[in-house]
């Protein structure tokens, strides 16, 4: 009779001594391996090992420095990624996420890439600025009922459409079925 060994097996003073003597990023890559450890880390607390930190804010980068008591260094950088880092987005199914800035060419993107991939169901995005609202009417023709929604069909299916929704702070991409496409609305 075998059984299955692993961390949570231990008991909890264990499990705060091994805590305790892991590095902040160990701790960190810890948490990433199930949810009842990352549970566990969270309500024990450990002790970081990390004695101070450093950001600093650029044009295009953030960078975090954070320093540790064995005196190592460590360079966390964010760097702008051109058109938001979407590539790396559009194998979801649902995002909900909040951009600083949505451009047109997001938008135009967002848009190609629901009409080609089937899995992506809807994504909704938050953001504080955005260059698109003057050129969606020039681009795709009135809105339906003013209320800023577009309609688009998708190639090869005939159930179901692209619907777009642009607001003051979110646009909104969502596949729907195309039987509840409001009657008297586009479909491009």
């Amino acid at each position: 009779m075998s059984s299955e060994f692993s961390l949570l097996n231990f008991p909890d003073i264990v499990m705060k001594m091994i805590l305790g003597n892991l590095d902040f990023v160990s701790i960190q890559c810890l948490r990433k391996t199930s949810r009842d450890l990352r549970n566990f880390i969270d309500d024990v607390k450990p002790e970081s090992k990390m004695t101070e930190f450093q950001l600093e804010f650029g044009d295009s980068c953030i960078k975090f420095l954070p320093k540790f008591d064995d005196k190592k260094y460590m360079l966390i950088r964010y760097q702008k990624a051109p058109n938001g880092g979407l590539e790396s987005l559009i194998h979801f199914n649902l995002i909900k996420m909040d951009l600083f800035e949505v451009s047109l060419e997001m938008i135009l993107s967002l848009k190609e890439a629901f009409l080609r991939s089937p899995h992506m169901m809807n994504y909704e995005i938050s953001f504080r600025k955005s260059d698109a609202e003057e050129h969606l009417v020039e681009l795709f023709g009135e809105d339906f009922e003013l209320e800023s929604f577009w309609y688009f069909g998708i190639p090869d299916d005939l159930e179901n459409v692209i619907s777009f929704g642009f607001g003051s702070n979110f646009i909104v991409f969502e596949r729907i079925l195309r039987n509840i496409v409001p009657i008297g609305a586009r479909t491009l």
